[in-house]
């Protein structure tokens, strides 16, 4: 996912990243669409900053298919 909502507002993952590296813990993100809680992913290899799910959700279209 490239945005979340944080705190009422959704964000894109560049300021989940930030956010993640000032505050140093996990922190409460949510899928724009479905609504379960996602967490940030950094950058690397051929991936870009992210959001993913904490738990599977086949119901959401935002979920990373393999």
């Amino acid at each position: 996912m490239k945005q979340a909502r944080f705190q009422g507002r959704i964000i894109d993952a560049s300021e989940g990243v930030d956010l993640k590296d000032r505050n140093g813990a996990q922190l409460d993100f949510q899928c724009i669409e479905c609504g379960e809680a996602a967490r940030v992913e950094r950058a690397g290899g051929h991936m870009p900053d992210r959001f993913e799910h904490l738990e599977r959700n086949d119901h959401c279209s935002l979920v990373h298919h393999q």
